[in-house]
């Protein structure tokens, strides 16, 4: 159960994904609101002009056009995106990247998974602070 309404954004261009990702987090709790961009460009516009406000975003490294590391860059040059964590959705588990997009502002770094139980593991852990306490 959750204290309140979540909004969470996933910014990735694989609709597959999207779709496990959005069971996934209806399988938490249904009353979150789970949001898909499919562009880094179209998220920076709607996160900037404030269409879009969550509480988490979930980013995706591998996108065509703007990468995903320097989406993470424009959205923390952003004044009242700072505190929004921007949680890495990725394919890719380097440690040496995982180290530098944590270290230029990223909150968690979570491998897509092979298993949707491990999707629903991962994402629990990441929103862990909005869930209430039984």
């Amino acid at each position: 159960m959750l204290k309140r309404n979540l909004v969470v954004l996933l910014i990735d261009d694989d609709y597959d994904d999207w779709e496990i990702f959005s069971l996934a987090v209806k399988k938490i709790d249904n009353s979150i609101k789970c949001l898909h961009i499919n562009s880094c460009e179209d998220a920076i516009t709607a996160l900037i002009s404030k269409k879009v406000q969550p509480d988490y975003v979930f980013l995706d490294l591998n996108m065509p056009g703007m990468q995903g590391h320097e989406c993470l860059l424009q959205v923390k040059k952003t004044k009242h995106l700072q505190a929004v964590p921007i949680i890495i959705y990725s394919t890719s588990n380097h440690p040496l990247e995982r180290k530098e997009l944590l270290a230029a502002g990223a909150s968690f770094y979570i491998c897509k998974t092979n298993t949707f139980n491990e999707l629903i593991d991962q994402l629990k852990l990441v929103i862990a602070n909005h869930l209430e306490l039984a």
